[in-house]
């Protein structure tokens, strides 16, 4: 369905009868003019289609958060791609989530190009109110969209648990499960004190190193000397060398605000990425760290995201 349908109705310009025969090319014909099928969707078919599609009231968010919870049931019972004990406690959250919402109180519908939206990560579920500045649909029903402004509504944390409370839940050993954390397949693990707590999502992948990206939230005044250039970057990236396994790649990057200030691509990558190689030893110590600080946030994995 071109354009999300919203051309259907469309059957003359200017006094002409419309041709749709090309409009997987976006393009319109009438009479003997062609026109971008783009141009002809104005800013109420937007509005219409924006209202239609957005969570906007309380019912709307409720019917949506009833809607995920058979759709984990589902993928539970018919392609399970985590194990029983992650569904169940992912099931659990979102009923909590699902009460929250139905004891606050909300308006009864969001002014024009507002919405609900919510995302669920390792750590919890939190929903937003966002404001949409401008709207496009392309031919093939993409969305692209300008969002300028968001509020986080509610937080819906995922419970902690310790390392014996996860290997239980999880049918595996103590000792397994702090090998997970150390060779970095625990990324939202947390140090509380000297023991370490877990969020009840988190869950090890598949076989193999997953690449991560740490994000560093403040200046970090314990670093390793071999990496204390750290502070002048914004995050790090690891990966697993692709021709070899016993070496991983590292990417310190900055945050780029202006592309357009570089005369170069080459120039840019300099200016802002360092590019580091370590070997399994120095990176299991290096993410170790980079897990076990406070400062440093770990790029959550996202198991749902609803915006439109």
């Amino acid at each position: 369905m071109a354009y999300c349908g919203i051309l259907d109705g469309l059957y003359e310009i200017n006094g002409n009868p419309v041709d749709m025969s090309r409009l997987d090319e976006g393009i319109i014909v009438a009479g003997d003019e062609e026109f971008d099928a783009e141009d002809m969707i104005n800013d109420e078919d937007k509005l219409a289609f924006f209202c239609e599609t957005a969570l906007r009231t309380k019912e709307d968010l409720l019917r949506e958060i009833d809607s995920l919870i058979g759709k984990i049931a589902k993928e539970s019972e018919t392609n399970p791609k985590h194990s029983q004990a992650f569904y169940d406690r992912y099931t659990e959250l979102v009923f909590r989530f699902r009460e929250k919402v139905r004891k606050n109180a909300f308006p009864k519908e969001l002014e024009d190009w507002w919405r609900y939206e919510y995302e669920v990560r390792e750590s919890g579920i939190i929903l937003y109110l966002s404001h949409i500045r401008s709207l496009r649909i392309s031919r093939d029903d993409s969305i692209d969209e300008d969002k300028d402004t968001t509020f986080e509504l509610l937080h819906i944390k995922a419970r902690l648990l310790t390392v014996e409370d996860y290997a239980q839940a999880y049918g595996v050993t103590v000792t397994t499960v702090r090998q997970w954390i150390r060779r970095g397949k625990l990324r939202s693990a947390m140090k509380v004190g000297s023991e370490w707590r877990i969020p009840e999502l988190a869950e090890v992948g598949s076989r193999g190193y997953r690449w991560a990206q740490y994000n560093r939230k403040e200046l970090l005044t314990d670093l390793p000397d071999a990496y204390a250039f750290f502070n002048d970057y914004d995050y790090v990236v690891i990966d697993q060398n692709e021709d070899r396994k016993d070496l991983f790649d590292v990417t310190f990057g900055k945050r780029i605000h202006d592309f357009l200030a570089w005369d170069s691509e080459e120039e840019m990558y300099r200016a802002n990425y360092k590019d580091v190689q370590m070997d399994q030893k120095e990176k299991e110590k290096f993410e170790l760290y980079l897990i076990s600080n406070p400062l440093v946030e770990a790029e959550e994995t996202v198991l749902e995201s609803r915006d439109y």
